[in-house]
């Protein structure tokens, strides 16, 4: 199956934070990917999710990103 990229966005929070998250569609399978730099490099967090909870979850998660 092709994965494909649905939405991607950066996330600039009130504590001067930047968060890169995307979220990628295979199947019927959602992957919500949140990345952040830390002082040693990037961290990733990846999620799988059905298809229809791909778009709720990301904007819980954009909304949330000031308490990460």
């Amino acid at each position: 199956m092709k994965t494909e990229v649905i939405d991607t966005k950066i996330v600039w929070t009130g504590n001067n934070r930047i968060y890169h998250l995307y979220r990628t569609r295979c199947g019927f399978l959602d992957s919500l990917t949140l990345r952040y730099p830390i002082k040693s490099g990037i961290r990733t967090i990846t999620r799988k999710v059905p298809f229809f909870m791909g778009l709720p979850l990301q904007k819980v998660v954009e909304l949330a990103a000031d308490r990460i």
